[in-house]
């Protein structure tokens, strides 16, 4: 059983469970970290945050729906793995 957390992404309101949370949350501050020295960095990790949200209201079956790793795990995927250097 996983808790079921509240967030809002791009001001689109998502339930998720706890350890999809935790990945999408490394994600993005792994992006943050890579963007850190970008001129633009709010903006491209605003859009990216924009497209997490598209994605994840494309795998919403239903209203009550919760966002799980797996989900989280498509829309990394799709939008590629961070390389930090």
């Amino acid at each position: 059983m996983n808790k079921t957390i509240n967030i809002n992404l791009a001001s689109t309101f998502f339930y998720i469970d706890e350890d999809a949370y935790d990945v999408l949350q490394h994600y993005l501050k792994r992006l943050e970290s890579a963007f850190k020295k970008t001129a633009g960095k709010e903006e491209i990790l605003g859009d990216i945050e924009a497209r997490i949200a598209e994605l994840f209201q494309e795998y919403k079956k239903h209203n009550s729906y919760v966002i799980n790793k797996s989900d989280v795990a498509k829309a990394i995927n799709g939008l590629g793995q961070v390389d930090i250097n």
